[in-house]
């Protein structure tokens, strides 16, 4: 049986994108963002080129089951990760 506030974490989930660009070219900074998530979904997106990302973070709000995760931007701000609810 698993352990309700696991589940509650598990479900702090969110969507953002990383620029294919950025990861060729400044693979420490995608390391320092993705290091605050566990990605339980990667998708290339043609289009932007860029990767999109649905993760787990301490910093994202609870999902409900069912619902779509909002989408966040990433900013860094002395070495440290801040996440901005989207939408």
């Amino acid at each position: 049986m698993s352990n309700p506030a696991s589940f509650n974490t598990s479900r702090k989930l969110g969507r953002f994108s990383i620029p294919k660009e950025l990861i060729d070219h400044d693979l420490a900074l995608v390391f320092t963002i993705m290091s605050t998530v566990i990605p339980v979904r990667a998708e290339y997106i043609f289009e932007n080129n860029s990767i999109e990302y649905v993760g787990i973070c301490h910093n994202f709000e609870f999902i409900p089951l069912g619902e779509i995760a909002p989408r966040y931007k990433p900013y860094i701000e002395n070495g440290f990760v801040r996440w901005e609810k989207q939408d």
